[in-house]
C-alpha cells in the first residue's frame, strides 16, 4: 500500500521500495545472475545460497550486488562442479565471444571508430540492442531436444542457422583480413587485431606453449586433448604460412569449437 497525499515521485519509490523487499526478488535476480556468469541450470541449493547473500551480506545490508557477484562466482557449484554435474555450464553469448577476442588482442582502428551495424545479422545480438529489458532471449528457452532432460539453454534462442553461419564467418574474416601487423595503411574505420603477442609465444616457446596460454585464457584450463590435437593439425596444415596467419588460423578455431562456446 502507498500512503496517500504523496507526490507521484513520492509513490513511485515507495512503489519501487515494495517490490525490493518483496521475498521473491532475491531468488529470481540470483537465478538469472547465476545463469549470465556461471551456468544455465543451477541447483535449487546454488540459487538459495546466492539468494541468502543478497538478502543479508553479512553487515545487514540488502541488496548488495558486489556481495553477491562474490557468492556467485565463489559459491562451490562455480568453482567445483564442471566436472561432476552432466549439465552444467552456459553457452557464451555471441557478442561476448567477439569482445572477448577483441580485447585479447587489442582492437583498433585507426579513426577510433567501430563499426557494428551488422552485428545483429552475424551474432544476433547488437551493443544495447537487446529487444526487451529482458535481454535478447528467455531464461527459461528450451530447444525441443532438451525438453525431457528438463534444462534450459537460453542463448541457444538466437543460434538460428543465419547467425551462426553469420558468426562464423565474421570470425574468420576479423582473424584472417585484419592482422594489423601485415597490413601498413588499413582504411580509418577498420578494425584491426594485434597478433605480435601469440607471435612472439608461438616463436620464442613454441607450439605448446602458445596453447597452453590458450588453455588458461579461452577454455579456463578445460581444453581436451582432442581440442589440443586439432589445433595442433591446423598449425601443421598452415606450416608454410606467415607465423601471423598460423595464429589467425589458431585463433579462428578456438572461437568456433564446441569446447570454447560451451563454458565451463
Amino acid at each position: 500500500m502507498l500512503a496517500g497525499g504523496q507526490t507521484a515521485e513520492d509513490d513511485m519509490h515507495d512503489a519501487l521500495d515494495n517490490l525490493f523487499e518483496h521475498p521473491n526478488v532475491a531468488p529470481f535476480i540470483s537465478k538469472q545472475l547465476i545463469q549470465r556468469l556461471v551456468t544455465s541450470n543451477p541447483t535449487p541449493q546454488y540459487v538459495e545460497r546466492v539468494a541468502n547473500v543478497f538478502d543479508d551480506n553479512g553487515s545487514g545490508e540488502r541488496g548488495d550486488l558486489a556481495a553477491v557477484v562474490s557468492a556467485i562466482l565463489l559459491d562451490d557449484e562455480a568453482r567445483q562442479n564442471s566436472g561432476v554435474i552432466s549439465y552444467y555450464g552456459k553457452i557464451r553469448e555471441p557478442l561476448l565471444r567477439t569482445v572477448q577476442f577483441w580485447r585479447e588482442l587489442d582492437a583498433a582502428s585507426p579513426a577510433n571508430w567501430y563499426f557494428t551495424w551488422s552485428l545483429n545479422d552475424s551474432h544476433g545480438q547488437t551493443p544495447l540492442g537487446s529487444p526487451s529489458v529482458f535481454n535478447f532471449f528467455r531464461p527459461d528457452y528450451q530447444p525441443a531436444d532438451l525438453l525431457e532432460l528438463d534444462i534450459v539453454a537460453p542463448e541457444l534462442q538466437i543460434a538460428n542457422d543465419a547467425a551462426l553461419i553469420g558468426q562464423f564467418n565474421n570470425q574468420y574474416s576479423g582473424f584472417l583480413w585484419n592482422i594489423k601487423e601485415l597490413i601498413s595503411e588499413p582504411s580509418d574505420k577498420r578494425i584491426m587485431l594485434s597478433l605480435q603477442a601469440h607471435v612472439d609465444i608461438l616463436e620464442q616457446q613454441g607450439l605448446d606453449a602458445l596453447l597452453d596460454y590458450y588453455d588458461t585464457l579461452f577454455y579456463s584450463g578445460s581444453m581436451s586433448s582432442d581440442q589440443r590435437q586439432t589445433l595442433r593439425e591446423v598449425q601443421d596444415i598452415w606450416s608454410s604460412w606467415t607465423p601471423y596467419q598460423q595464429v589467425a588460423f589458431l585463433l579462428f578455431t578456438v572461437s568456433v569449437s564446441p569446447d570454447y562456446i560451451v563454458q565451463l
